[in-house]
């Protein structure tokens, strides 16, 4: 049997969604996520960072800015590069396939 991995977080925008092209002439859209556990006076934050691709990269950016609740599905990856004197870095990304807008950009915030 196979592995599966899946992860759902909800929570809001810590900044407007960044998007760039890829090596391959697809879209890439990047966020970050603030998810609130715990009480008022005992809250927690944990700041997870989104990629999503293509269609839903272009959704994203078109539907969310900062401040904005939204739902996503996905999975984590952790991808690693070399950085200055060698040394060796990581990032655990959440690269979501789902997105669901709670807020979302209406027609009076386009003026």
């Amino acid at each position: 049997m196979g592995c599966y991995q899946k992860i759902v977080i909800m929570g809001r925008l810590g900044k407007d969604p960044e998007t760039a092209a890829t090596k391959n002439g697809g879209n890439r859209c990047v966020f970050s996520v603030a998810v609130d556990e715990g009480s008022v006076d005992k809250k927690q934050t944990e700041w997870f960072t989104v990629v999503c691709f293509d269609k839903l990269a272009d959704l994203c950016k078109n539907n969310l800015r900062k401040g904005f609740l939204v739902l996503i599905e996905g999975k984590l990856r952790t991808r690693s590069w070399e950085g200055t004197g060698g040394q060796t870095n990581y990032r655990t990304d959440l690269v979501a396939h789902l997105a669901t807008f709670i807020d979302r950009i209406r027609n009076e915030d386009l003026v």
